[in-house]
């Protein structure tokens, strides 16, 4: 028989100290309540890791009680993410920012410290991503763009580059959109029917004159159709329209026929 009185064997048996201790509902409310403000106070200190420790002891002792849980987890769930928002003021490593940041995402994405901290940032690597990208280091654009996305996931333009990136690493080519595509065809069909016009045109000759713009062609003033030096045709018209055409005389009116 061990003399210990904290582990004691009698009969097969073990026995510990403060492993279970019998108390009323009143009594596990109660302890319930101290482990609440201590997890609370730790919170307010920026002891995120023992916050949460202490909130998961005091559930323990009102396990069954899930509305003493529900009127408290609005509470506990703000103070995490503010713990994570002051936690991340006070660091100057940019991952180590991001990663608080997540933590505090993760118990309301929607309070308004987070939002006011998360945002900014998420702003600034989205524009130091979009950069890289355009000058197509997708090594350094897509921690960047995933990061930024993470943080503030309204930047639907950021995703889509970010996902670009992420092709690009992986070398996967992308689904081209119904839209695309079929632009893309009449683009091509447009040049297609474009070369076969020009396949099938025939040819100029380079040599030899069009017999329908030949200067000697015989004209009013040039009937035989020889150029006279010094007396050129009149400007902007074709020589055989040097002369402007004759036109018959419009009939006598009926009062001055015989």
């Amino acid at each position: 028989q061990d003399t210990d009185s904290s582990n004691r064997a009698i009969r097969q048996a073990t026995y510990f100290s403060d492993a279970l201790e019998i108390t009323t509902k009143e009594g596990a409310h109660n302890a319930a309540e101290d482990d609440l403000q201590r997890a609370l106070g730790h919170a307010k200190t920026g002891a995120c890791a023992s916050s949460w420790k202490a909130w998961r002891e005091a559930r323990y002792h009102v396990w069954r009680d899930i509305s003493w849980r529900a009127e408290h987890h609005d509470e506990i769930r703000d103070a995490m993410t503010l713990c994570h928002v002051q936690k991340a003021k006070s660091l100057s490593d940019e991952t180590e920012i991001i990663a608080e940041l997540l933590e505090a995402k993760a118990y309301n994405h929607r309070l308004e410290a987070y939002l006011d901290a998360a945002r900014p940032l998420a702003t600034e690597l989205s524009r130091r991503g979009k950069e890289a990208l355009e000058a197509e280091n997708a090594q350094e654009a897509y921690p960047l763009l995933r990061d930024a996305v993470a943080l503030d996931p309204r930047l639907s333009r950021t995703r889509r580059l970010a996902e670009e990136a992420r092709d690009s690493l992986l070398g996967i080519v992308a689904k081209e959109r119904d839209s695309a595509r079929r632009k893309r065809e009449r683009e091509e069909a447009r040049e297609e029917r474009a070369r076969e016009r020009e396949k099938n045109r025939p040819k100029r000759k380079k040599e030899g004159k069009n017999p329908r713009l030949s200067p000697n062609r015989p004209t009013p003033e040039n009937p035989d159709g020889t150029e006279e030096a010094g007396n050129p045709p009149p400007f902007g018209l074709p020589r055989n329209l040097a002369s402007p055409p004759v036109l018959n005389e419009p009939p006598a009116p009926p009062s001055e026929l015989p």
